[in-house]
């Protein structure tokens, strides 16, 4: 049995030695936060690295053998002043010639343990709180009362600029009971609920020399890009791990109003029989926002007569669209019913209908010619039904 071995040169560090050696250019998992240094030559391979071929990201079959590795630590080494020649070795190792994330393969449980440095963990990170609640409560007179309260709650995360930015709720509740006597009350009550949470994300790429053309776009033509934040696939390519473009944000709003009406007798039928019911109308709306561009491939194909000739374009950013939205609406009707027939005994009895409508855009992706590649579809529906229950019990007291 034979077995070759791969050397790799890690400048002497491990992955965890490394890292505390760079905390003082910025240097994180994440990896550095910028675009391909100058200078680094457009052959360069990982097999011309020093030391052997390397698994590290950023290496593409765009590197042709016999580069330089001089001049690949050199161009780390400008770009970081300071950096010694075994950190840039390292840095190429661990993070490859375009400096992208670590590769899980250098972490001991295999896991990909990196996060952008401008995302703290919301559970961890810092935030400024605040806190609001009122309510009010009025006796009108011995039949008639009125309550009210309010609620409010935002969380803010002022050293994040990725991952959630705030998130606030809002409620109120409002309620009136009224007394006709001593057997019949009723109440008429309202809630509503507000909760949003705005967000951003980064989808960074790997820095690589050049963009991969496809149809007959030339990868470095002027304008082989509409709408980005680079004209040309080259500048792109060489800046994917900072491309302003490539970061997005959404905002994900959900309401709900609540209104009821409840009404409780006691005593009917010589002092025997409580009757209770509800009505209650429930509606609720999920909104979601987006800020930022995509990237859409062969979207459209015009004809460019630029001075590198005529090419067609092949990427095209455009804005973010907002999600439809997700509604439901249900109507409930209760009514409880106690009979006493002695001291020890009571029957129970009950009814309810409820009626539930909604609508929701992802039962789209479940529908046959829709679902992905793979996934065998449902033909699954938003939930839209009528509910009739009845009960009954007899209660017996020893």
């Amino acid at each position: 049995m034979f077995y070759i071995m791969t050397m790799v040169n890690t400048g002497g560090y491990s992955l965890y030695s490394f890292l505390q050696s760079v905390k003082q250019f910025g240097i994180t998992a994440f990896g550095p936060q910028r675009g391909l240094p100058s200078g680094i030559p457009a052959a360069a391979t990982a097999s011309s690295v020093k030391g052997g071929t390397l698994g590290a990201p950023g290496y593409t079959a765009g590197y042709a053998a016999g580069a330089d590795n001089a001049a690949t630590v050199a161009a780390w080494q400008a770009a970081y002043p300071g950096m010694t020649v075994n950190q840039a070795n390292a840095l190429i190792t661990f993070m490859g010639l375009g400096g992208g994330i670590v590769a899980p393969q250098y972490y001991a449980n295999g896991q990909s343990l990196q996060q952008d440095p401008a995302q703290q963990r919301p559970y961890v990170g810092d935030r400024d709180r605040n806190k609001m609640r009122a309510s009010l409560n009025w006796q009108a007179n011995e039949k008639l009362t009125l309550t009210g309260s309010v609620d409010y709650n935002r969380d803010d995360y002022t050293n994040s600029s990725i991952g959630l930015q705030d998130s606030s709720n809002f409620a109120l509740n409002l309620e009136g009971a009224f007394a006709f006597n001593e057997k019949v009350s009723t109440s008429l009550y309202y809630t509503y609920g507000y909760q949003r949470q705005d967000m951003s994300f980064n989808n960074f790429g790997t820095n690589a020399p050049t963009g991969t053309a496809t149809g007959t776009i030339a990868s470095n033509a002027a304008g082989s890009i509409i709408g980005g934040c680079y004209d040309n696939l080259d500048a792109r390519a060489q800046n994917a791990k900072v491309d302003p473009c490539n970061k997005w944000g959404t905002t994900i709003r959900d309401t709900n109003d609540t209104i009821g009406l409840n009404m409780s007798t006691k005593g009917l039928l010589t002092h025997k029989l409580d009757l209770a019911g509800d009505i209650l109308y429930s509606w609720a709306n999920t909104s979601q926002d987006f800020s930022g561009l995509i990237a859409v491939n062969s979207l459209f194909t015009t004809t460019n007569f630029g001075a590198g000739g005529a090419t067609t374009w092949t990427t095209a950013y455009i804005p973010m669209q907002a999600l439809p939205d997700v509604k439901s609406e249900v109507f409930t009707f209760k009514l409880n019913g106690k009979y006493t027939v002695d001291k020890h005994s009571a029957a129970r009895f009950g009814y309810m209908y409820q009626h539930l409508t909604s609508s929701n855009w992802f039962y789209q992706a479940l529908q046959a010619g829709s679902t992905a590649t793979g996934i065998m579809p449902t033909n699954e529906k938003a939930p839209n039904y009528s509910l009739h229950t009845i009960g009954a019990a007899y209660v017996y007291n020893f």
